[in-house]
């Protein structure tokens, strides 16, 4: 299949990912018009056996957050009203 620099392509793997007998493997897709090629149009997929514990689910944890504090004292003003 073809597409340009702009163009955008929705691949649904059937049997998922490494087909219907979850072949393991790194599969690699890339646009073979060097133009393309060299400007990184290409990745790798790696699928691991179904059995693999490499990587795991992260179980519904959420990573810590922060917020910025708020400073009343701070005021801003319109520019054409500044002083001279």
């Amino acid at each position: 299949m073809e597409f340009g620099g702009s163009e955008i392509i929705n691949a649904w793997l059937h049997g998922g990912a490494g087909g219907p007998n979850g072949v393991a493997g790194d599969y690699l897709w890339l646009n073979q018009r060097p133009g393309y090629l060299d400007a990184g149009q290409w990745g790798m997929l790696k699928v691991l056996d179904r059995d693999s514990r490499a990587i795991l689910p992260l179980g519904g944890q959420v990573p810590a957050t922060q917020q910025a504090e708020e400073r009343s004292s701070a005021k801003s003003i319109p520019v054409s009203r500044q002083a001279k």
